[in-house]
Order: C-alpha cells, then structure tokens, then sequence
C-alpha cells in the first residue's frame, strides 16, 4: 500500500502525528516508542544469543551424521584395508 520512501507519505505521516497527538505530546510518544523499540530489539538478541549455540550444536551434530554415513557407504563400496598391528616387544 504504502512505499515507506517516498518524502510524501512521510510527510503526510508526520502531520498526521502532529494533528491527532500534538506538538507538545509528540516528543514523549517518539522517545517512549524509542524506549520500547530498544526494549524488544535488546530482547531479540538475547534470545538470539541463547538459542544460537543450540542450533549451532544441532548443525555439528547433523554434519557429523552425515560425514558418518558417508564413511559407512564408502566402506561398504570400497573396505578400508585393515592396519597390521605390530607387536611392541
């Protein structure tokens, strides 16, 4: 609907704020909105920062699978020569 870039429809947004709140208001709205702005995205990254090792764990654990069932397939298709153990005395 709208294209957020255009200098117009910012514009109209601007008044649009000033005529329904106020010039007096506008301020503490815009900073009480930045506040809460700075809240979520500061939660988001928490969050994010506590997940992310799980996925990361997750994705270690499928490559590892996958590097295993590759070796597997392998060793059905060419067996791996078996190592001659020396006798240490």
């Amino acid at each position: 609907m709208f294209d957020m870039g255009s200098w117009g429809e910012i514009l109209i947004i601007v008044v649009a704020a000033l005529v329904l709140v106020g010039p007096k208001e506008l301020p503490v709205i815009l900073r009480t909105l930045g506040r809460w702005v700075f809240k979520v995205r500061s939660i988001a990254a928490a969050l994010k920062a506590q997940v992310e090792p799980f996925l990361q764990e997750g994705e270690i654990e499928a490559y590892m699978k996958e590097a295993r069932r590759q070796a597997d397939e392998q060793d059905q298709v060419e067996p791996r020569p078996k190592k001659k153990v020396q006798d240490p005395s």
